[in-house]
């Protein structure tokens, strides 16, 4: 184990959006919203509370980026106004299946994990 690279690091919005490929600073802020709402996230720190190999962050993410009272408020289609939108508005069609997700491996990589 590589003690120096392989260390946690906390979730924020721009590691989200440094990493995850076309997901905008918007979406990358309600995500960090609703991991921090749901437990997933320290909201002191932002690193992550459980093992996303292990933990139901998708279907969180699929819940609260599905309505908008949902641990994301006030996130519309275009990222502002207090109306609700789809699933794809916060994730932006990002691709949440094990092995095809590049936030899947932002969380790993977060968490410290690597496959």
């Amino acid at each position: 184990l590589d003690e120096k690279t392989c260390v946690p690091l906390p979730v924020t919005a721009a590691f989200l959006h440094n990493r995850v490929p076309d997901l905008n600073a918007l979406s990358s802020e309600a995500i960090v919203q609703a991991l921090t709402n749901f437990g997933h996230l320290d909201q002191k720190t932002g690193m992550l509370l459980q093992d996303p190999t292990k933990s139901d962050w998708r279907d969180v993410l699929s819940h609260a980026c599905g309505n908008g009272k949902n641990g994301i408020e006030g996130v519309s289609k275009h990222g502002r106004g207090n109306d609700t939108g789809n699933r794809s508005d916060c994730l932006q069609n990002q691709p949440l299946g094990p092995g095809k997700s590049p936030l899947a491996k932002a969380l790993h990589r977060a968490w410290a994990f690597h496959e």
